[in-house]
């Protein structure tokens, strides 16, 4: 029950009442001054100490304003108590008629005009001193005083109902009128639910059995108290039963009536009771389904906890461990006694992570962020955290985890701790690594079948329509061409015949690598050899050009490695060297050993130069390298790729030096053995 709401309404209808009242006084309505016509009228002073009873206790129930509700207790038991006194006394303070007259009493010949009942002052006088010690350490007293308010109201209200009027008339100078009478006991009880718990209001609104009899079985017994009273008094007055037989006749009707509301109480409480029995066997079963789920959960979360898979760590407030479990022991190779009550979860991180971590928590919240908070800053603010992280393990092996951290809260919503769920994805960033590279591998081979379609589409054709464009022009004008014109166009095209097969002899030895077909037979090779054959066939090809070609290999100089690619790496080398190469420059070729045991062959030019950008792209599949030489050679780029794949297949390394305008070098470093 909402008592706070019970008390305002009563307040409310106390200061409507005296309002009322007073207005009554003010323009003379008797209506509002006695309710009923013939009974005794609320006096002018009733009507005010019911206004500031009915104020005080709005700001008792509303907790509002202490100082005033204080002040108006004063006041009302000053008001009161004086006029307690004046009635006790036979005193005078001529408050009685301070505001207005009581020209009623005066007509009536009634002593003391606009002077309250006795038994009203009383009530409030002890209604201002139990207000001023309602909040004290007496309580107990404070809701007896009440009591006996509601009590000497109840007579009144019984004298009113019964029409006896020393009920209500315990004074023989004046009477406490039924609306006085009536009020009173509601602020009484109001005022008493101020503190529900003690004394008899607690038997009324509590929650037990017993409160609940008393609830059921006290209105009906008044009532029927009430009623039998009223017929007895009734009967007696109308001479239609003597003393003693209406006594006997009330007391009988009383034990019948008693016994009658004992027995629908009775019944009534056990229907309730076979709802409770009903209702704890239902509750009963509920908490063994909760027990089980709980219990079920428990396994769960049990299994989760000890599962080797996931590392899970709980911490308090400061950091320090409070739970490790196997997961964790097995992934970190600590044991629960080791770190739980004495250790944090830093033990088990990279500082310089810890750090940077820190560093950009700092910069984002404006603030040093540092230590432990470094994990659970952003818990702490209500975000989730969910990051990579390198762990250590006890024997100081790393590895990266996706680690996830949550707070712990109770029940009103309070931070107690952290949980710290770390997964091993070191199986991840490899799957990954591998997917990575791939990737990688597949761009290069369609970077590869790219390339290998534009040769075979533009730089193969290109040739071809050649080599069918010379034989149509012999078969068209064999017969008008003079000897001379004969010899050169046969020599063009003996010329784009030999281009031609080389591109396909390179595009099947590309092919041939592609699909793994080429052969690698590794031995030991005389530079010189290799090199001298080389010389001998490129010396004329620069002679045509009006270039130089020179050749300074050491006799002695040995390699590791296979015999016709390593000679195809220093052809291609030579044949690129001459080719971008002007008339009357110059290309050597050198060898000389190295200190790590291996030998550099270099290919060098005082050609045209390659940009530093075009260094960079030299072996790449996926970038066209094709560039016409000096004296309009073609080129696919394809014999330095080849070169490229080739130096790999050795083991040998590759590099090379440009200067634009100057020449270029080209070096090569092959195992000795």
């Amino acid at each position: 029950m909402n008592f706070k709401k019970v008390i305002s309404i009563v307040c409310i209808y106390t200061i409507l009442l005296s309002i009322a009242v007073m207005l009554g006084w003010a323009f003379d309505i008797e209506i509002l001054k006695s309710v009923i016509s013939g009974y005794t009228s609320m006096k002018f002073n009733t009507a005010f100490c019911f206004l500031i009873t009915g104020c005080t206790l709005y700001l008792l129930n509303t907790e509002k304003d202490g100082k005033t509700s204080t002040v108006l207790s004063i006041i009302l038991l000053l008001i009161s108590l004086a006029s307690f006194v004046e009635d006790i006394f036979n005193f005078n303070f001529g408050i009685d008629q301070l505001i207005l007259a009581d020209y009623d009493s005066i007509k009536k010949g009634i002593p003391n005009p606009g002077r309250m009942a006795t038994t009203s002052s009383l009530c409030f006088s002890l209604l201002g001193f139990s207000f001023l010690i309602i909040k004290s350490a007496n309580k107990t007293v404070v809701q007896y005083i009440l009591y006996v308010i509601s009590v000497i109201s109840f007579l009144a209200i019984v004298g009113y109902l019964l029409s006896v009027p020393r009920f209500y008339q315990l004074s023989f100078l004046s009477s406490m009128a039924v609306h006085t009478a009536a009020t009173l006991f509601l602020i009484s009880i109001s005022a008493s639910l101020l503190n529900p718990t003690i004394g008899i209001t607690r038997l009324f609104v509590g929650k037990t059995i017993g409160s609940n009899m008393a609830r059921k079985l006290f209105p009906r017994l008044l009532i029927a108290l009430l009623i039998l009273s009223i017929l007895r008094i009734k009967a007696h007055r109308l001479g239609l039963v003597d003393v003693e037989f209406g006594i006997a006749l009330f007391a009988t009707s009383f034990i019948l009536v008693g016994l009658f509301l004992i027995w629908s109480t009775a019944a009534s409480l056990d229907k309730t009771d076979a709802k409770r029995i009903i209702a704890e066997d239902s509750l009963k079963r509920i908490n063994e389904d909760l027990e089980k789920i709980v219990f079920e959960r428990n396994q769960e979360l049990r299994a989760i906890f000890d599962s080797t898979s996931v590392s899970i760590i709980a911490t308090d407030l400061n950091g320090v461990i409070t739970n490790f479990n196997k997961g964790a022991e097995s992934q970190l190779r600590y044991s629960s006694t080791e770190v739980v009550g004495n250790k944090t979860p830093s033990l088990f991180h990279l500082d310089s992570e810890v750090m940077q971590k820190g560093e950009e928590l700092s910069l984002e919240f404006d603030r040093q962020v540092s230590g432990f908070d470094v994990f659970v800053e952003l818990a702490k603010q209500g975000r989730n955290e969910s990051s990579e992280w390198t762990y250590i393990k006890k024997d100081g092996m790393n590895y990266p985890v996706q680690l996830a951290v949550t707070a712990l809260r109770n029940e009103k919503n309070n931070i107690y701790g952290f949980l710290l769920i770390a997964t091993d994805i070191s199986q991840i960033k490899t799957k990954s690594a591998i997917i990575k590279s791939q990737k990688i591998d597949l761009e290069i081979l369609n970077a590869t079948k790219d390339k290998f379609f534009s040769i075979v589409a533009h730089d193969l054709k290109s040739p071809l329509n050649s080599l069918k464009g010379f034989s149509l022009l012999l078969i068209d004008y064999y017969d008008s061409l003079s000897k001379e014109e004969f010899i050169i166009m046969c020599k063009e095209l003996n010329n784009s015949v030999d281009n031609t097969i080389k591109m396909a002899d390179n595009l099947i030895t590309w092919a041939r690598m592609q699909m793994n077909e080429m052969e690698y037979r590794p031995q030991l090779i005389q530079i010189k050899e290799i090199v001298s054959n080389i010389f001998d066939v490129y010396t004329d090809v620069g002679k045509i050009k009006g270039i130089n070609v020179k050749c300074s290999i050491d006799d002695s100089l040995m390699i590791f490695g296979d015999k016709n690619q390593i000679e195809f790496i220093i052809r291609n080398l030579v044949n690129n060297a001459i080719k971008f190469t002007n008339k009357d420059g110059f290309v050597t070729i050198t060898a000389k050993s190295l200190p790590d045991e291996n030998v550099e062959i270099s290919v060098s030019d005082s050609g045209l130069g390659i940009s530093a950008e075009m260094i960079d792209k030299l072996f790449s599949i996926g970038k066209k390298q094709g560039k016409n030489g000096t004296a309009g050679e073609k080129g696919t780029g394809l014999g330095l790729m080849l070169s490229y794949e080739f130096i790999k297949l050795n083991g040998a390394e590759i590099m090379a030096e440009s200067i634009l305008g100057k020449g270029s070098t080209f070096k090569t470093k092959f195992k000795s053995n």
